[in-house]
């Protein structure tokens, strides 16, 4: 990664000013990776569209109290479009089509399922006789599971899962996720003031990970909303990040607020009997540098909320660009906030 990379830089698709197209291959020939999304599909995208529906008016409501930051304030109105998208952003798309075999798609999109069916596989082998005991297998229930080809059977099942996963495997799709260095499951195009989330996206995401499709949406769905927040949120003053100053910053600064928000707005809007932090967790392997930075700010701090917040708006008002200088913000913001002596 170079020195500096900044968060709106023009090789980001979400940097355009045009309307964004997402590669939804709807039309001429489609890419291999369509294929495992097809029986999927209609499920994913309806679990997807239900947690916009369901968690924006809260998700901006708990926004609202992490940051202080408005985006409707004494008349002022800033307008924040969401729209849930077919297809893949283009990064994850041209990643995609190098892989021609919709296989690999379709073991990813199922890997966790897949990783968890062979651990139960490998352990009904190593203790096939204590759970299957020859002096019973003439009971009810039992006879219809021989000895010999009943573990063969289970063998082979053993087998074709090693095989499939051995073929994901040699893919390496974790190592070049993460070398794509940009938002994936969801996008905020901030030229246009517009959220977009990417259904099969997190599908595929969800699969990988092995976590449920609607937490990951709605970890999705607060962090663009974080970015909105942190870019056009109206402090008490009514001011805002310019949009020349919010694209030129560095993108740990503007990737780990969106990251800092979202951890915090995880408790405020969590799914009964969900656990969002687990799935925060788990997608967090998938990511890069930039996406982490955020766990090290005031560690030790007794007011860390406040201390970032402050960090936040000190480098709004004066378009602090560089990481260095973000992170002298929140030493500066720390200090101010720890009690005097009396």
């Amino acid at each position: 990664m170079s020195d500096i990379q900044t968060f709106g830089s023009l090789d980001r698709y979400y940097a355009t000013t045009s309307d964004p197209v997402v590669r939804a291959a709807t039309g001429g020939q489609k890419p291999a990776y369509m294929a495992a999304f097809a029986p999927v599909a209609r499920h994913l995208e309806a679990a997807v569209k239900q947690v916009v529906r369901e968690f924006n008016v809260l998700a901006r409501e708990a926004l609202r109290a992490e940051t202080g930051l408005k985006l409707n304030f004494q008349g002022r109105q800033q307008s924040v479009r969401i729209r849930v998208m077919p297809g893949l952003p283009q990064p994850l798309d041209a990643l995609a089509r190098e892989q021609p075999d919709p296989s690999v798609w379709a073991i990813y999109l199922h890997r966790a399922l897949f990783d968890t069916t062979r651990e139960g596989l490998t352990l009904l082998l190593s203790q096939w006789n204590l759970l299957l005991p020859p002096t019973q297998r003439n009971l009810p229930g039992y006879e219809e599971v021989p000895d010999t080809s009943g573990q063969a059977a289970v063998q082979q099942s053993k087998l074709l899962l090693d095989r499939l996963l051995e073929k994901a495997n040699a893919a390496d799709l974790k190592s070049k996720l993460i070398d794509l260095n940009q938002d994936l499951l969801g996008a905020y195009f901030f030229n246009r003031g517009e959220i977009q989330v990417y259904w099969m996206a997190i599908g595929f995401f969800a699969g990988i990970i092995g976590r449920p499709v609607r937490e990951l949406a709605l970890i999705t769905l607060v962090h663009e909303l974080s970015h909105a927040y942190t870019h056009l949120g109206l402090d008490i003053d009514m001011q805002e990040w310019g949009t020349k100053e919010f694209a030129a910053a560095d993108l740990r600064i503007v990737e780990g607020l969106a990251q800092f928000y979202t951890e915090g707005v995880i408790d405020r809007v969590k799914t009964r009997g969900g656990e969002l932090q687990a799935t925060f967790e788990a997608l967090l392997q998938f990511q890069s540098e930039p996406y982490l930075c955020h766990r090290s700010w005031a560690k030790e701090s007794h007011h860390r909320g406040e201390t970032v917040r402050l960090a936040m708006v000190a480098a709004r008002r004066h378009g602090i660009l560089k990481y260095e200088d973000f992170e002298r913000g929140l030493a500066h913001a720390d200090g101010l906030l720890e009690p005097g002596d009396d």
